[in-house]
């Protein structure tokens, strides 16, 4: 295995950059190099470690929040939780990981469903109790 004198880290034997820091191990063999289609470029290395990831929380607050309209105040509910979790997780990331308009949208939405779902209960409770009065 080459040894990174940068980053400490191991790679192949054949690699001419470090799979962690993207540093140039030292150089194999012409023949080597042709041959060995999985050498990490630092361009790879740079943009692997760039790619940010989508925040659970966000994709599960807009779910939860689209899917309310059959879960009516359940749903709404989840959705409010995990959207301001979520967008509490990306705020702490520091540009790590995205989603904060899904996690908007989720919240939009289950906001949006737990007043529908008061109105309609408020509605309900309120025809029953004037049936109750003739």
């Amino acid at each position: 295995m080459a040894f990174c004198q940068q980053c400490g880290a191991d790679n192949r034997q054949e690699a001419r950059f470090c799979v962690q820091c993207g540093a140039t191990l030292t150089a194999p063999s012409p023949a080597v190099a042709a041959h060995d289609p999985y050498a990490a470029s630092p361009a790879t290395v740079t943009a692997a470690r760039n790619a940010s990831k989508t925040s659970t929380l966000a994709i599960i607050s807009l779910i939860a929040g689209i899917v309310q309209v059959l879960c009516c105040f359940v749903g709404g509910l989840v959705a409010v939780i995990c959207g301001h979790l979520a967008r509490s997780e990306i705020r702490k990331s520091e540009g790590s990981i995205d989603g904060d308009g899904l996690a908007l949208a989720g919240l939009i939405l289950g906001y949006i469903g737990i007043a529908f779902s008061v109105i309609y209960f408020v509605g309900v409770f309120a025809l029953a109790f004037f049936a109750g009065l003739k």
